[in-house]
């Protein structure tokens, strides 16, 4: 369910517990399973059912990927245990809340830079889901501008256009964005979020 700069963001904090990982690893491998976005896999191809913190034991990459999956289903059950009407399951405002979210979020880490540059290299097992080379290279591009400075409507217009989305669903994504902002309680819902996420 999070969109990319949150994935990190979580993965950073799960990571103290994780002391033989690879930071550079675990972060390309939990933001692998996105790639689906620009169409060039399914998602079931990138998403784990049932993933336990236990086993988030292997190696750095797949560290990152199970990571993944496991934070997509923490987070649906957190809000829909703690529910807010600007957190819808499906539409353009999940859409927007995720980005939001990114946006709340991006504080929390102040190495964007070295974070972003991460994304300059392709690991071999990303190679391994028989996605083109070339198409990874696109997925990291995309993460690697989107990373680089906070959220903001102009930042997020390349992000939208590489997605797929249209104009007018940006357009839309963007008047819901501005309507969370005004909604302390929803930066206090992922305040709070991310304050529960261990691991």
């Amino acid at each position: 369910m999070a969109a990319p700069i949150t994935h990190i963001v979580m993965a950073e904090k799960v990571l103290k517990n994780l002391p033989n990982i690879s930071r550079k690893e675990f972060f390309i491998g939990t933001s692998f399973p996105d790639i689906r976005y620009i169409r060039v896999i399914d998602r079931d191809a990138t998403h784990v059912q049932d993933v336990a913190s236990e086993d988030i034991q292997t190696d750095s990459f797949r560290a990152g990927f199970l990571f993944h999956s496991r934070l997509d289903t923490l987070q649906v059950e957190y809000h829909r245990a703690h529910p807010h009407q600007m957190v819808p399951e499906d539409g353009l405002m999940l859409q927007a809340f995720k980005l939001f979210e990114d946006q709340v979020l991006w504080e929390k880490l102040s190495d964007w830079d070295t974070i972003a540059n991460y994304f300059n290299d392709i690991l071999s097992e990303e190679i391994e889901f028989k996605v083109e080379k070339e198409n990874i290279a696109k997925w990291h591009s995309i993460l690697r501008e989107y990373m680089s400075q906070k959220p903001t409507p102009e930042s997020r217009a390349p992000f939208f256009k590489e997605l797929f989305f249209t104009p007018e669903q940006s357009a839309k994504i963007e008047v819901h964005i501005k309507e969370m902002e005004a909604d302390q309680t929803l930066t206090a819902v992922i305040e709070d979020f991310y304050q529960e996420i261990q691991k």
